[in-house]
């Protein structure tokens, strides 16, 4: 699986049927890090994509998709909820999430791109920058001599303070 430049080790399950390809859309939002939220009991799918003006909500009983606040209809056949996930036509969700999946069976790979910067990408950008960062930063101790000074049974107290006019 690739996802712009990076080469994830993810194995994303599909099913094809017909002419099209159907992939989980649990797994593909764990994947690139989108707040989706699948619940297969009720087969309800909600959350955003990229920021939280991009809400999404799939409703699979009433074959309802609300993409940023507008109703969108879809074909109940590339829609399944299966045991473990809800099942989406690549192109549909493609169309839903303005991300292009492109799938090649021959060679078993998935390629995802989008416009946007995904969340995990932006994340692994971020923590790339805070190590280039600290790998500059003067982390040397520094050096202070050491003083010997041996022990006494008894000695006078010592304060050592300054006065200012």
């Amino acid at each position: 699986m690739q996802v712009e430049q990076y080469h994830l080790e993810d194995i994303l399950p599909a099913y094809q049927r017909k002419d099209y390809l159907l992939v989980p859309l649990g797994l593909l939002s764990e994947i690139l890090d989108l707040a989706i939220d699948v619940d297969t009991g009720s087969g309800i799918a909600n959350g955003f994509v990229f920021n939280e003006s991009n809400t999404f909500y799939l409703d699979t009983s009433r074959n309802e998709a609300i993409i940023k606040g507008i109703n969108k209809s879809y074909d109940p056949a590339l829609v399944y909820v299966l045991d473990d996930d809800i099942y989406i036509d690549a192109r549909l969700i493609s169309r839903w999430f303005g991300i292009n999946i492109n799938v090649d069976l021959f060679s078993s790979t998935v390629k995802i791109k989008s416009d946007n910067d995904f969340p995990f990408i932006v994340r692994k950008e971020r923590e790339e920058k805070i190590a280039r960062t600290r790998s500059q930063l003067n982390t040397d101790v520094p050096y202070y001599p050491y003083h010997y000074e041996p022990y006494d049974a008894w000695n006078i107290p010592f304060i050592d303070q300054t006065f200012e006019a």
